[in-house]
């Protein structure tokens, strides 16, 4: 959306201090994030925005950084989570009578092991 592409344009920007492949790696994590939000809340555009607001401010909590060894941990959390969520998370949908729900089983979710996701301050 036009939305994302702004957010994505001002942390590019903001992406300093930095060599060329681990800026690109960040980036990359961040659209990471932002396609698996994509597809888990298709049908629900108020929960996909704060999604994606939350990821625009994890990112720009951590936009000082300049220690690599962190930036690394950070990103390798970032595509866990995105990693995660598209494994993990199963959007639920009222069903007619109001009362009960209907989950929709995919083949992404068929994982013999779920894992909760990593912790972290930039989730």
């Amino acid at each position: 959306s036009a939305a994302s592409d702004v957010y994505k344009r001002q942390y590019q920007r903001r992406v300093r201090g930095m060599n060329i492949l681990q800026k690109h790696r960040v980036i990359s994590s961040f659209r990471n994030l932002l396609r698996s939000q994509k597809v888990i809340f298709a049908n629900d555009a108020a929960t996909r925005k704060n999604a994606i607001l939350k990821t625009r401010e994890g990112y720009l909590k951590f936009r000082e950084e300049t220690d690599p060894s962190k930036i690394d941990k950070l990103i390798d959390e970032a595509n866990a989570t995105a990693q995660w969520l598209l494994e993990s998370v199963v959007q639920a949908r009222p069903n007619k009578d109001g009362k009960t729900y209907s989950i929709k089983i995919e083949e992404r979710h068929k994982k013999e092991t779920w894992k909760r996701p990593p912790s972290s301050g930039c989730s």
